[in-house]
């Protein structure tokens, strides 16, 4: 697994991260999508690193919604983000979407209308109460 591979001293590090609260980055629950979103530095696969989110006792998710040349709105890909949030069982879901279009990149943010759905959506397909909240700032203008 991952924090294996991190640290020779699993059983200590294991104990000290029950202790403290962690917010984890997870855009996606496709293995594929997950790897061109988070780029890893390391060889890591999506697998491991659930299993490492999952050490955690309190853990916190931010999931950033997105369309364009990726995208982790469809049906597909919510499905396997609200999966993977029944699995982790997180103390709090943030879902987070672009206000402003990065450079170099074909990515758009959502609506605030499509936040609110999106995050029905998970609540739905999770099957059980999801501590949910979507934080959405309107989009900046360009500036002449």
């Amino acid at each position: 697994g991952l924090i294996p591979r991190l640290r020779p001293d699993v059983g200590e590090l294991r104990q000290k991260l029950q202790m403290v609260r962690c917010c984890f980055k997870l855009d996606s629950g496709v293995d594929d999508t997950w790897r061109s979103l988070a780029n890893p530095m390391a060889k890591v696969e999506l697998a491991e690193w659930l299993t490492a989110i999952e050490l955690v006792k309190k853990k916190e998710l931010q999931t950033m919604l997105l369309r364009g040349v990726l995208d982790n709105t469809t049906d597909k890909e919510l499905a396997a983000l609200a999966s993977c949030y029944e699995r982790l069982a997180p103390s709090r879901v943030s879902l987070l979407t672009l206000n402003k279009k990065p450079a170099n990149c074909d990515l758009v943010g959502l609506s605030a209308d499509e936040m609110e759905e999106a995050g029905q959506t998970l609540r739905q397909m999770a099957g059980k109460k999801l501590p949910i909240e979507w934080v959405w700032h309107k989009p900046q203008q360009a500036v002449a």
